[in-house]
């Protein structure tokens, strides 16, 4: 059983391995933007907005994850350039 969740696992990361290496981690990179505009979303139709928690906590914490995906998404494209 093992030998055969390893040979599904070997597989697997071949295939995907060779996605990303042929351009499709951009797809991912939008599958990325649309999850996080979308928990925004379904975040403040839930709690309702706060300014005060918006300007304190929730900026602060999108301007980072937003530098992060931007460092990833340069990162990858250097990675499809070599």
């Amino acid at each position: 059983m093992i030998k055969l969740f390893k040979k599904l696992g070997d597989k697997f990361y071949v295939k995907f391995t060779d996605f990303l290496n042929n351009g499709g981690g951009y797809i991912l990179f939008a599958i990325a933007l649309t999850g996080i505009a979308m928990a925004i979303i379904g975040h403040y139709g839930l709690v309702g907005f706060s300014l005060s928690w918006f300007l304190f906590f929730e900026l602060p914490l999108y301007i980072f994850c937003a530098w992060a995906l931007w460092q990833a998404f340069k990162m990858y494209q250097n990675m499809l350039k070599k």
